[in-house]
């Protein structure tokens, strides 16, 4: 073996010390950038990024830092950089087969994950070689068992108690040669309360609105007043909750039972002031679907809604009469909604 010390016992740098410090560099800005992006950015980018996993999606996020500190130890020749290496390439190891193991479960994922996990996982693997070899791996079983401890923890808080999904896209349906109006996509659905809908309803006009936290109650706002307008109409307010970690789930599902309560108290009061007796049935008729797949907005193209509330009008035929890109006026919606009365030609 090469001796790698001078004459006063001090280590030499290896030439691969200082192109491996900036690998780590490079690797960890930008992991943190891309995973920033999908964990903490705009419903858009999540859609962008397809069928994320989202135990991989935050040990990259987390890794991503852990990557820059060991590329900065790496460039000062500091001997802890061998032990987080190692503790990266475990990591990243072990998500990976959890992540094989998601896949061989039938669990929904993008291909580029595949490669974006075996080339991490490749990479550390080298340097933490390269790293315990020049500056030794002390503690190195320590360093196995913490991370199989945190991975295990990571996997778990993303993962479990994440509520089954919410809705199954049926395949879609050709429309009536006779039918200027494309068929909207079909959905079974399960709303807050579990109960169950096939949507869009056949024989009524059915409204559907896909929101997200941010605009959550623009989008009840104007199915309040389609409500009052047109009591017998199908309303259903979707949520985005696709990118919601499994350990807040039951969070959310809390916070959707209030915003049921919310919603029949706000809607009594607006039938009121219209001076109309609301329906019997009120409380049963809303409806409210963590869509924690994402199925329901990719079926229906919605894909800005932390900015703009989108809405589907249906008409009795399951046929879209309009879908609004962004937040429609009170104006706007109800006269799609008249329209969607009217026999399509």
């Amino acid at each position: 073996m090469t001796d790698t010390t001078t004459p006063a016992g001090s280590r030499r740098r290896p030439r691969w010390l200082l192109p491996a410090a900036a690998l780590a560099l490079v690797f960890g800005i930008a992991t943190i950038i891309a995973g920033g992006r999908v964990a903490f950015g705009s419903e858009a980018a999540r859609a962008a990024e397809g069928d994320y996993v989202p135990f991989v999606l935050w040990f990259n996020v987390l890794a991503g830092f852990a990557y820059v500190a060991a590329g900065i130890a790496l460039g000062l020749a500091r001997p802890w950089a061998a032990r987080l290496a190692f503790a990266i390439a475990v990591g990243s190891a072990l998500v990976y087969a959890a992540f094989g193991l998601h896949v061989l479960g039938g669990g929904a994922f993008t291909r580029h994950t595949v490669m974006a996990m075996a080339l991490r996982t490749l990479v550390w693997v080298g340097i933490a070689v390269l790293s315990c070899r020049h500056f030794g791996c002390r503690r190195a079983k320590r360093t196995v068992g913490g991370m199989v401890v945190l991975t295990g923890l990571l996997v778990g808080v993303t993962t479990c108690g994440r509520p089954a999904n919410t809705v199954t896209v049926h395949a879609r349906e050709p429309a009536p040669a006779t039918s200027e109006r494309p068929l909207a996509p079909r959905m079974a659905v399960k709303d807050h309360k579990a109960r169950e809908l096939e949507l869009p309803v056949r024989g009524r006009v059915t409204v559907l609105s896909f929101a997200s936290r941010s605009t959550a109650d623009r989008g009840s706002e104007r199915c309040r007043e389609v409500r009052v307008a047109h009591p017998d109409v199908e309303l259903v307010e979707f949520m985005n909750t696709s990118g919601v970690p499994g350990f807040v789930a039951s969070k959310v599902k809390s916070k959707l039972a209030d915003r049921h309560e919310s919603i029949a108290s706000a809607t009594t009061k607006a039938f009121a002031a219209a001076n109309k007796t609301p329906p019997a049935d009120l409380d049963e008729r809303i409806h409210i679907v963590p869509d924690w797949s994402g199925d329901a907005f990719k079926a229906y193209g919605a894909t800005n809604t932390d900015n703009e509330v989108q809405i589907a009008v249906i008409d009795g035929g399951g046929a879209i009469v309009s879908f609004f890109t962004s937040t429609p006026t009170a104006e706007e919606l109800n006269a799609a909604v008249a329209r969607a009365y009217e026999p399509s030609r």
